[in-house]
């Protein structure tokens, strides 16, 4: 599913990019979950809105890796599945911690990293690259999980792009080259992203969040 273009909350100029998008037929079951996802990080925000004492939203996302990966669980369990978190599993041996797990019709044993990337006119030039190297070291976590142990196995990557703040007022252009960019036509995953962000942390903005993903198996296999 391509990118959509969606009005929020905020009018015109809140516009959200979000979309799915699963080439690997043995990836499909997760479909709903992300499909969950892209909805579920707005209305966290919008609940925390409600909530605050001066209004502000408030993501997952900014919070690393253990917060992404609470909401992809949220998502599950909105979709129909069940997840546990941070669990006790087997590693080379060993008694080790697999992140997440993820029942649905099919079972999905997944280990996650998260990547901030910094973009706008002086941002990396090499995002794709960063992009495959954490994905791949995600997957590498994965495949030290016994094979066919509670599901299939998969690398995930939370990606974040940070924004300077003296760049707000092209944040739309910027989160739609970004998109440009990091999706390939082989990407597997999703993605939020929102031009309007009301709150800069530490000089930066975080319009939004990539989540790829992939099989674990081991390089040059189907």
């Amino acid at each position: 599913m391509p990118a959509n273009k969606a009005k929020g909350r905020g009018g015109a100029r809140d516009i959200a990019y979000c979309g799915v998008q699963l080439v690997d037929r043995k990836l499909k079951p997760l479909g709903p979950v992300l499909e969950q996802w892209v909805k579920l990080i707005p209305r966290y925000a919008d609940r925390h809105r409600k909530a605050d004492p001066i209004g502000e939203p408030d993501y997952p996302f900014w919070y690393g890796e253990r917060a992404s990966l609470s909401s992809l669980a949220a998502a599950a369990w909105l979709a129909g599945g069940v997840a546990l978190e941070e669990y006790a599993a087997p590693k080379r041996g060993r008694t080790g911690r697999a992140d997440l797990w993820l029942l649905l019709d099919e079972g999905f044993v997944i280990e996650a990293k998260q990547l901030w990337v910094s973009v706008g006119r002086r941002g990396r030039t090499s995002v794709p690259n960063e992009i495959a190297q954490k994905l791949q070291a995600a997957q590498r976590d994965a495949r030290e999980l016994p094979k066919n142990w509670w599901g299939s196995r998969l690398g995930i990557a939370f990606v974040v792009p940070q924004v300077p703040e003296s760049e707000e007022g092209q944040l739309d252009s910027i989160v739609q080259r970004f998109l440009k960019i990091a999706l390939q036509p082989r990407t597997q995953g999703a993605w939020w992203f929102n031009s309007r962000v009301d709150v800069a942390d530490d000089r930066y903005l975080y319009p939004g969040v990539l989540l790829v993903m992939e099989n674990a198996r081991r390089p040059g296999r189907g």
